[in-house]
């Protein structure tokens, strides 16, 4: 695969990945909000196992 090519499909990933998220911000409720700010780790935490693993504890309809 070229590099125009592969430059070509990122470019249409990040454009449907733009739908899904506004798909989902759409259909979002405020348990799905909460959902995600326990994902949110502190920009400043240098752990990165906490980065890595931060949804281990996620609490989300998708992961029942």
């Amino acid at each position: 695969m070229s590099r125009v090519e592969l430059r070509d499909r990122g470019t249409i990933y990040g454009v449907i990945m733009a739908g899904c998220a506004e798909l989902a911000a759409e259909r979002s409720d405020a348990h799905d909000v909460e959902g995600l700010r326990v994902l949110l780790v502190d920009a400043d935490d240098t752990d990165i196992g906490r980065w890595r693993h931060a949804d281990a504890g996620c609490t989300c309809r998708s992961r029942h």
